[in-house]
């Protein structure tokens, strides 16, 4: 008796985990078909989208780029340059009256400084050498 329940209980079990798999199987075909259709809709929508970025950009490119080469534009431009030209002209000057001001030395000024500290360091070179010759007759 004790072997007929065993086999009894194993064919239970075997038979509900076959049930399980079973529903198992049916949710992921579901699950699967909604997955598709999803897939599809996104892929459509994906294609409308497209369409619709096309017909934008072809108007886009037929209407709108000419406004670019039309005169004022391009005077616009000019003046806009010129403007800013201008401006990098007017803040050199502010910096340089800043730097003037501060008492700090200008880009110039340190130049010539660093001109004027190499060309006394290779005169005090050449003492040195003078100083070092006779001492190394004597």
């Amino acid at each position: 008796m004790a072997a007929k329940n065993g086999n009894n209980r194993a064919h239970q079990v075997q038979v509900f985990v076959k049930e399980q798999l079973e529903e198992a199987q049916k949710r992921i075909l579901a699950i699967e078909g909604e997955a598709k259709k999803a897939l599809e809709h996104l892929v459509d929508r994906g294609r409308e989208s497209r369409k619709e970025l096309e017909g934008v950009l072809k108007r886009f490119n037929a209407k709108d780029m000419k406004f670019l080469v039309k005169p004022t534009v391009k005077q616009i431009g000019k003046h806009a340059e010129a403007a800013g030209t201008e401006m990098r002209k007017r803040f050199d000057v502010l910096q340089s009256r800043l730097i003037e001001f501060s008492g700090v030395a200008s880009r110039d000024q340190l130049k010539e400084l660093n001109k004027e500290l190499h060309r006394l360091a290779k005169k005090v070179d050449v003492l040195l050498e003078k100083k070092a010759k006779p001492e190394a007759r004597a």
